[in-house]
């Protein structure tokens, strides 16, 4: 899946995301549950992949003074949230319309898999201020291996996804000028009660190219799409969490002259 592809998916997607963004409003949640631990107060906070809204609203109403930008690849999504008070950018997440240090913080939940990590990582870390913080949450490589009660099959659609084992992701974030990187891992399991509501979870979040370029399966991908199953249909997530610093690299060390 290019890129035009991926942004004609999610344009599509647009209008029924947020009843179908379970992964991402998951993974979400437990982002902003981690900043509690963190002794942080950002003014400017940068949401990448912002979606429909749902990560910036949820930002906004833990950091109500910050100001917030929310970026996202599809035009379409940006105009569902449909609030003024937010600076919304249409962009690739690589390639940030922004000057350096733009933000204080910088959030990013379930991206496309369009993207690759280190040039990824290179950006954030020009956006991010000295003493900024980078959150993250990534699709890790054993999700959707394993799919109960469903006629749908993904063939080879999961080798189009882009991911990083976790244990590399520290030296990545480390080679990339950011400091104390932490990455854990959290396995889920999603359920939905019948095929098509499955098949529009999966379409919706247009993390690999399970679609044809009109959004419609292909015949391969397909044993028996329209079967019935009375059975809940799930699949499993595994989502890894990041969190690194950026170094103010302007400081100086301390310079101690002993007498003699």
């Amino acid at each position: 899946m290019n890129r035009q592809q991926y942004r004609d998916c999610i344009t599509r997607a647009a209008p029924s995301f947020t009843h179908y963004s379970i992964a991402y409003q998951r993974a979400g949640d437990e982002l902003v549950s981690r900043l509690e631990d963190v002794i942080f107060s950002p003014v400017s906070i940068l949401c990448a992949g912002c979606r429909t809204g749902w990560m910036i609203r949820t930002l906004k109403h833990r950091y109500p003074a910050a100001r917030i930008i929310g970026c996202d690849e599809s035009q379409s999504m940006l105009a569902q949230v449909n609030d003024s008070e937010f600076d919304l950018i249409a962009c690739d997440l690589d390639h940030l319309p922004l000057a350096d240090a733009a933000a204080d913080l910088l959030v990013m939940c379930l991206p496309a898999s369009l993207y690759d990590y280190e040039m990824l990582f290179e950006e954030f870390k020009r956006i991010i201020k000295p003493e900024g913080l980078l959150m993250f949450a990534v699709l890790g490589n054993s999700s959707f291996q394993k799919l109960d009660n469903c006629d749908f099959d993904f063939g080879n659609a999961t080798d189009s996804l882009r991911i990083i084992e976790m244990h590399n992701l520290g030296d990545l974030l480390l080679s990339k000028g950011f400091s104390g990187p932490v990455v854990d891992m959290e396995t889920s399991t999603l359920a939905h009660d019948t095929q098509d509501e499955f098949i529009q979870q999966v379409r919706n979040t247009g993390w690999f190219d399970a679609f044809d370029s009109t959004g419609d399966l292909p015949p391969n991908q397909v044993v028996q799409e329209a079967g019935s199953t009375s059975e809940v249909i799930r699949t499993n997530l595994e989502i890894i969490f990041g969190i690194a610093w950026v170094a103010d690299n302007s400081m100086q060390p301390l310079r101690v002259d002993f007498e003699q």
